[in-house]
């Protein structure tokens, strides 16, 4: 989270619209893993599940179209 952070605030980098579908899924995990930590919240598995099985189709969908040719890139025009 920082270092996505430092790269768009601190550095300007403009993060793609894939990116920012990343960071929405990163994001909470702080906020969800500090009540979890907060409350002795054990099923924080639980809470994260969803969002840590959405975000390696969006992560690999990301490389594949930026490495890989096959993919064309119709979500970042």
């Amino acid at each position: 989270m920082f270092g996505s952070l430092y790269f768009s605030e601190i550095k300007q980098y403009e993060p793609c619209a894939l990116c920012w579908y990343q960071r929405i899924i990163m994001y909470p995990f702080t906020i969800i893993s500090g009540i979890a930590i907060i409350r002795k919240d054990y099923w924080i598995s639980f809470y994260t599940m969803i969002s840590s099985a959405i975000g390696p189709f969006i992560s690999t969908y990301h490389y594949l179209i930026q490495k890989d040719s096959f993919f064309p890139d119709h979500t970042l025009a």
